[in-house]
């Protein structure tokens, strides 16, 4: 065997160094960075898709609300008794569809014959005519309808179903008096047009491209996921298909969703092919390059990544790795976490303010007289509550019309929170016409004052109300009840109660001629009513 040279031996320790250290970099990146990167992508996308489940429940969630509160009512109670015309007519018009970005009611009797149905696009502002609900054509249909729970709970349901006018969100409820008591009466349902509107949102919210096409029965092969569903298991990929089903579990539409970020990075790329020709010139200073510019990045991107799992937190990480990829990561993480805090604050902000007064809503004084009465638990601080009706307002909707109503009751909620300007103070819309306030920590004589100034503010606001009986400009009557620490401090405190007793104090103050304030302690209402 012929002896090697010491330059062949160079060349080939050359070449094997040089395999190795490829080998080591191709090994690495496959094994190491990659896995970590494919995990870190696989949870863009399922936070891309979680965000994506999360507009389709709320606008679950929306049309839900508004059927709830239209079918547990006792005025919807009535109707379906005496199918009055006026109830149609205060509620229904085709303002109630553009406000309530709805394009069709319909009201069931007891045995699903139709008391009342309407369609109306409230995009185009044109007449909609729908057949789904001819059980005769469809007798499917009437599965669309939930069993019936007890005289204490309400029935609901919502999904999706087919129409001749597209793909429709539904809501449907039980009709039930307000209280939630009564005999069976019907369902109301509402719906709500899948439109571009919807898509336009999800791809706001999940800042990817979406796609949705219609499917044919004879289309409906693949086993795919619901876009309600919860996410579970994702697969790295350019994009994800879903299916919208309807209320019979059919898919009537699919869903594609392109991932911002959903390819798999390239086994061997530039930096890398740099990284092994330096190595082959200066094989100690790229050692030390891989622990300082690789390995230690990759780490503090996990470890940050990590920190905000465990914390719960949602404040954003580094951007500036030094590495294609991670940088491309952390930028892509970062904005899906800003989007989901937007989201979120989009949420509970819409979750708790009234849609046309812009000022809270029922929810949020529950949320707030809850507060108020631990703080009255824990620490003896008394509150009170006060219910606020417009005297004859049916009256000024009759003459002045529905939108000078709204503009109305806009203008009363404005001229109301100017009286509760302070911390734990509330104000908020209860329903209709009627307001409902919280002041904390008020004694009796600053209340009546404070009662005093809220009937002065209407005659200085003076909006003419031309049939009122009680004065020539919208007055407001006041009922509140009085929570005093000095209440027995054992005694449990019921919401329920309270603003019963505020409701209570409303009607006499009613009852004695509007436009003023009755009040009463919350002790001597619950004496006084101990079968509550």
């Amino acid at each position: 065997m012929k002896a090697l040279t010491f330059n062949q031996i160079q060349i080939r320790i050359f070449i094997l160094i040089f395999v190795l250290f490829t080998c080591a970099v191709i090994s690495y990146r496959a094994f190491v960075e990659r896995p970590k990167l494919e995990l870190r992508i696989s949870e863009l996308v399922r936070k891309e898709l979680q965000v994506l489940n999360q507009v389709a429940l709320t606008y679950m969630s929306s049309i839900e609300s508004i059927n709830y509160d239209y079918a547990v009512w006792d005025r919807t109670y009535s109707f379906v008794e005496n199918r009055s015309n006026d109830y149609i007519e205060e509620n229904f018009v085709e303002d109630t569809f553009v406000s309530l970005q709805l394009d069709g009611i319909f009201i069931f009797a007891e045995d699903l014959t139709l008391a009342f149905s309407r369609g109306f696009d409230h995009r185009n502002h044109k007449a909609l005519a729908f057949d789904v609900f001819d059980f005769k054509r469809f007798p499917e249909h009437t599965k669309i309808f939930p069993s019936r729970l007890g005289s204490s709970k309400v029935a609901k349901a919502s999904g999706m179903i087919n129409t001749k006018h597209g793909p429709a969100l539904f809501s449907v409820t039980e009709i039930k008096k307000t209280d939630r008591t009564g005999d069976e009466r019907g369902f109301v349902l509402f719906l709500q047009l899948f439109s571009e509107e919807v898509v336009d949102d999800i791809e706001k919210f999940t800042m990817t491209e979406v796609t949705v096409s219609p499917v044919s029965q004879t289309q409906a092969v693949k086993n795919l996921a619901n876009w309600t569903d919860e996410v579970e298991e994702v697969e790295i990929s350019p994009n994800t298909q879903l299916y919208i089903r309807d209320f019979l579990e059919r898919p009537i539409l699919l869903l594609v969703m392109e991932h911002s970020n959903g390819e798999f990075p390239p086994l061997l790329d530039k930096q890398s092919t740099l990284f092994i020709s330096i190595f082959t010139i200066l094989i100690f200073i790229v050692y030390s390059m891989i622990s300082n510019i690789i390995i230690q990045p990759m780490k503090q991107l996990a470890s940050q990544i990590k920190n905000i799992e465990d914390t719960h937190s949602d404040k954003l990480i580094d951007e500036n790795f030094h590495i294609d990829e991670l940088d491309s990561v952390s930028r892509h993480f970062n904005k899906l976490m800003s989007t989901i805090s937007q989201q979120n604050a989009m949420l509970s902000q819409q979750a708790l303010t009234d849609a046309l007064t812009h000022i809270a809503n029922r929810r949020s004084f529950e949320l707030a007289l809850e507060r108020q009465s631990q703080l009255f638990i824990r620490q003896g601080l008394s509150f009170t509550v006060i219910i606020a009706d417009i005297d004859h307002f049916k009256k000024y909707n009759d003459e002045l019309g529905h939108l000078a109503g709204d503009e109305a009751l806009i203008k009363v909620a404005q001229t109301l929170s100017q009286h509760f300007k302070r911390t734990n103070d509330l104000c908020a819309r209860y329903g209709g016409e009627e307001f409902i306030m919280l002041y904390s920590d008020i004694s009796v004589d600053d209340l009546r004052l404070k009662l005093d100034e809220i009937v002065s503010s209407f005659a200085k606001l003076n909006i003419s109300h031309p049939n009122s009986p009680t004065a020539s400009y919208i007055t407001v009557s006041l009922g509140a009840c009085i929570v005093e620490a000095s209440d027995s401090p054992e005694q449990i405190l019921r919401p329920k109660s309270i603003t019963l007793a505020a409701d209570n104090a409303l009607y006499e103050a009613k009852k004695s001629g509007r436009n003023q304030w009755k009040y009463i302690s919350y002790q001597d209402f619950v004496r006084d009513n101990a079968d509550l």
